[in-house]
């Protein structure tokens, strides 16, 4: 029997596809799609599949470079 906080993280996880670019867009630190490794261990602990982008989603903004040449 799953606890409150799996049932949670069940119904957060349900129907979503996650990023695994997360970590070089722009837009990282309001992604709600992140594929962390909280994520990552939550799911593997329910043993649920992740299911991910295969290609950078549309809201995708690659960080630019901060050193200019």
């Amino acid at each position: 029997m799953l606890n409150y906080r799996d049932r949670m993280f069940c119904s957060y996880y349900q129907d979503r596809m996650f990023c695994s670019y997360y970590q070089e867009c722009k837009n990282s630190q309001c992604c709600d799609r992140a594929l962390t490794e909280e994520v990552k261990s939550e799911a593997q602990k329910l043993r649920l599949p992740i299911c991910q982008f295969a290609e950078p989603p549309d809201c995708y903004k690659h960080k630019e470079c901060l050193h200019q040449e």
